[in-house]
């Protein structure tokens, strides 16, 4: 996997808080020769990083590092809350500016995100950090 397919730090911290409990396969440490590193490392094993001890003394899990698309599975799954970056056609002078939002699976209303962003990537992390915020 690529450091790209993981959602940032600031987000996977803040899934923890929402109880994201998800198994995975990496998680964020925190290096032991640099207090602001951090490092996405694997074990080997898929276990929820944000609840179990682990021994090693040089990488200390400070939380799982989930992927894009494990994070949007989650919150579909367990707060029916859909995910999503669109192109805003409204705005002028540009080729592409990235809006995210979010929806209820139930059939309720789409809430764009406020602001935009010039990537795509950009865009959906300000809709999963509105959703999480939402469920917390």
């Amino acid at each position: 996997m690529e450091y790209s397919d993981f959602v940032p730090f600031d987000i996977a911290e803040a899934l923890k808080t929402v109880g994201f409990d998800v198994p995975c396969a990496f998680y964020f440490a925190k290096a032991d020769s640099d207090e602001d590193m951090m490092l996405i490392v694997s074990d080997g094993e898929t276990l929820d990083h944000n609840n179990v001890a682990n021994d090693n003394p040089f990488l200390v899990p400070v939380c799982s590092a989930p992927s894009y698309h494990t994070t949007l599975e989650w919150l579909r799954r367990e707060h029916s809350i859909h995910c999503f970056a669109v192109v805003d056609d409204d705005v002028e002078d540009t080729d592409q500016v990235w809006q995210g939002a979010k929806q209820w699976i139930d059939g309720g209303m789409c809430i764009p995100v406020e602001g935009h962003y010039d990537t795509c990537v950009g865009a959906l992390d300000a809709a999963i950090i509105s959703a999480i915020k939402q469920v917390s």
